[in-house]
C-alpha cells in the first residue's frame, strides 16, 4: 500500500504538469473569418480563394464576407463605353463607393421578392492564372451574373456579362484580397442587350 501511495505521489504531479505544459492561453489562434460568414467563406490563402470568396459573398448578398474580399486601397473601373453612355464621365470609384452600391443592390434583391443571384466566373484560356505569385497577381475572367428586378429588365432578369481583369495583393499574413477590379464589355456587345456588372450597379447610384 505504501508503494502504491507513493507512485501516486510521483505521478500525480507530473501529470498535472504535463495537463499544463499542453495548454497556453496566449498560443496564437487562427484568423477568423468575417462577421456574418457563411459556410462557403474560406480564408484567402490563393487568389483562387479571394475569387472563389467575392463569387459566393454576391451570391449569398453578404457585405461583410463581400467587403473582406477587398483591400482598404480598392478602386472599381468601368469600361470606357460605359463610361460614354451612362456613368457621365465617372471612370471609378473606392471601396466605400463599392459597399454603398452592393448593399443598395443585396437590398432591392430582397425587396423584389426574387432574392436569387447567380453568379458565374469563367477564367480565360487566353489568359491563365499564373503558376508563380509575388506580392500581386492580375487574374482574367468572364463573368456572368443574373440579378433580378433591374430598370432595364422590371419584370423579369437578365444577365449581366462581361469581361473582368482582377488584381490582387498579398497582406503580411499571406492572405490575398482584390485591390483593382476592371470591368470591360464583352466584343461588339451592346450594353441594353447584354449590360456589364458596372452598368447594373451603376443603377444604385
Amino acid at each position: 500500500m505504501k508503494l502504491k501511495a507513493s507512485a501516486i505521489f510521483i505521478f500525480f504531479p507530473l501529470i498535472i504538469l504535463f495537463v499544463i505544459s499542453c495548454w497556453n492561453p496566449f498560443d496564437a489562434r487562427d484568423p477568423e473569418p468575417p462577421s456574418g460568414e457563411t459556410s462557403h467563406y474560406k480564408q484567402p490563402t490563393t487568389p483562387q480563394s479571394a475569387l472563389y470568396n467575392l463569387q459566393w459573398s454576391l451570391m449569398e448578398k453578404n457585405i461583410a464576407n463581400f467587403q473582406s474580399t477587398l483591400s482598404d486601397d480598392y478602386k472599381f473601373y468601368f469600361d470606357a463605353k460605359d463610361v460614354q453612355d451612362f456613368t457621365s464621365g465617372t471612370e471609378s470609384w473606392d471601396l466605400n463607393k463599392e459597399i454603398e452600391i452592393t448593399s443598395a443592390l443585396f437590398n432591392k434583391c430582397t425587396e423584389s421578392g426574387n432574392d436569387t443571384i447567380s453568379v458565374v466566373f469563367t477564367e480565360d484560356s487566353n489568359n491563365p492564372d499564373p503558376t508563380r505569385y509575388s506580392a500581386s497577381v492580375t487574374l482574367y475572367r468572364r463573368y456572368r451574373v443574373v440579378f433580378p428586378m433591374t430598370t432595364y429588365a422590371p419584370n423579369d432578369t437578365i444577365p449581366a456579362q462581361g469581361y473582368m481583369i482582377i488584381t490582387l495583393v498579398k497582406d503580411a499574413s499571406s492572405l490575398w484580397y482584390i485591390s483593382v477590379w476592371k470591368d470591360k464589355r464583352l466584343d461588339n456587345a451592346r450594353s441594353d442587350t447584354l449590360p456589364t456588372w458596372g452598368r447594373v450597379k451603376w443603377e444604385f447610384n
